[in-house]
């Protein structure tokens, strides 16, 4: 490609970024909660004790690896 190509290229990506500006998000007070992500799960029949040692003891162990994570009770 010649350069004269190359900045014809660029300068219509620059137009429909520009086009595509207002289009943005723009938060003037930034909310202060923190994301948060919900796990459900259901075991009909099973005991607490059951669900416990099957499903929340591996979530719990494999969640608490990660940084930055933080229980709720």
């Amino acid at each position: 490609m010649k350069s004269f190509s190359i900045l014809v290229v660029f300068g219509c990506f620059m137009l429909v970024g520009i086009c595509f500006l207002p289009l943005l998000p723009v938060k003037l007070t930034p909310s202060r909660r923190m994301p948060e992500i919900t796990v459900s799960y259901s075991m009909p029949g099973q005991s607490a004790r059951v669900v416990e040692a099957e499903i929340t003891a591996k979530l719990e162990g494999m969640l608490g690896r990660i940084r930055g994570v933080v229980g709720s009770s």
